[in-house]
């Protein structure tokens, strides 16, 4: 990629599956990565926060990296999450990343305190030239917004490719903030289709993990202007997004992909898999939309 700002299409966010005392599994992991990329995902994110990032060290996330650049196998860029709260860890993160063979950073900015305009700016900065790896930022902590007036600024950086926004109604201002010197991804579940029409350049977004056939059939349709398509598979994308809409928002999603037939293991504790009248709930839902596979285990 090499900062070249061109990543576009359907970015699926990996989950990181765990097995019942939260080791990693590798195995599940290589599995599920593989099923994406078959869907024709135009990327992997790894660690993102629907990949649990936040818990994962440093280790884990590079371990995670190697494994699904040895599955993709050059076949799609490999995006590595970077959840960090200083710039030191940041950092550190993001180069094992870069060793790993990650082909860009989804950063987001620090969680915790907060930060300045200009020490978001530094920030993101430091990353990039540390690594030399095109960053998209995450636009997901409240207690640290990027504003468009701010990624105005960011979007000058040679090594800040885009942004991922969270809020719906920012896309179209994102949008306008950034011109053409970056991209903005959609990253509302329940907007896809509009945030698109509002000039996002694609989605890093669940849901393309958890439906990656729905997803890259609809921005295929965008793409080729075949809006009636588009919409009719944004009906069935709203309903399984409201499956699973709601916190903890990890284990609600590991549930509806594994009810899905893609055995995808526990969430890190202290989240469990959601059991009983909401499981039910996803069961029914995706046996509405012909989702369910044909054997399903309702425990936890």
């Amino acid at each position: 990629m090499n900062g070249d700002k061109l990543l576009t299409g359907m970015i699926a966010p990996a989950v990181t599956p765990f097995d019942k005392d939260g080791e990693v599994d590798v195995a599940a992991f290589n599995s599920d990565v593989s099923y994406l990329l078959d869907r024709g995902v135009d990327a992997i994110g790894v660690g993102g926060s629907t990949g649990e990032g936040a818990s994962l060290s440093d280790e884990e996330l590079s371990l995670l990296i190697r494994n699904a650049c040895e599955t993709v196998s050059g076949r799609c860029p490999v995006v590595a999450g970077i959840i960090r709260s200083s710039t030191r860890a940041a950092v550190s993160a993001a180069i094992s990343a870069q060793a790993a063979g990650a082909d860009a950073l989804l950063v987001t900015p620090v969680i915790y305190g907060g930060a300045t305009d200009e020490q978001n700016l530094d920030y993101f900065a430091e990353i990039g030239v540390a690594t030399g790896l095109p960053v998209i930022i995450y636009n997901v902590v409240p207690s640290n917004d990027i504003t468009p007036r701010v990624f105005a600024r960011m979007a000058h950086d040679p090594h800040i490719i885009g942004i991922k926004e969270v809020r719906a109604e920012r896309v179209p201002e994102m949008v306008a903030a950034c011109g053409t010197y970056a991209q903005v991804y959609n990253a509302c579940d329940s907007f896809m289709l509009n945030s698109y029409l509002c000039g996002a350049a694609g989605a890093i977004s669940a849901l393309i993990t958890v439906a990656p056939d729905l997803a890259v059939e609809q921005w295929q349709a965008f793409c080729a202007n075949d809006l009636e398509e588009a919409a009719r598979i944004d009906r069935d994308l709203r309903v399984l997004t409201n499956l699973y809409a709601g916190t903890p928002f990890v284990g609600k999603l590991k549930k509806i992909i594994t009810l899905q037939g893609r055995p995808v293991g526990y969430p890190r504790r202290p989240v469990h898999l959601p059991v009983d009248t909401e499981s039910q709930t996803m069961i029914c839902g995706l046996k509405d939309l012909g989702r369910l596979a044909t054997a399903t285990d309702n425990r936890e």
